[in-house]
């Protein structure tokens, strides 16, 4: 049986697992299951920021369009810079998802069905069909 830990100069250190790689994930069924949460939470943070924008830019829209003053005015480009803003993040987090989905796909190519628990399959069905509707 091997130690964990060695002691130098009075001090204990922990060196590791013999054999451990750095990066290797040894339950699969797991690590799936968490890489599709986080797929999952970008991709509807994605939709809801554009959302988000979509109404902000109405509302700007209807606000420029009523403006009577330069100052209404003035808001109303405002709400349109704040709306162009999260545009642009929800850009960004579609670009995040995809990249993600891309390295899931790769890090999952050569894993075994039956490696995968029967919740973690479900969960990824459920995926599936969302993306589906």
């Amino acid at each position: 049986m091997t130690s964990d830990y060695i002691l130098v100069g009075g001090e204990l250190y922990h060196y590791g697992v013999l054999g451990m790689k750095w990066g290797v994930r040894r339950n699969t069924s797991r690590a799936y299951t968490k890489a599709s949460r986080k797929a999952d939470r970008l991709e509807k943070k994605s939709t809801d920021l554009r959302l988000k924008s979509a109404k902000l830019q109405k509302k700007a829209l209807k606000k420029e369009m009523k403006a009577t003053s330069e100052k209404q005015y003035q808001k109303a480009r405002e709400m349109q810079f704040k709306a162009n803003k999260l545009n642009l993040k929800s850009a960004k987090k579609a670009k995040k998802y995809e990249k993600w989905k891309k390295r899931m796909e790769n890090e999952f190519a050569n894993v075994k069905m039956s490696d995968i628990s029967k919740e973690s399959i479900d969960e990824g069905k459920r995926y599936v069909y969302m993306l589906a509707k």
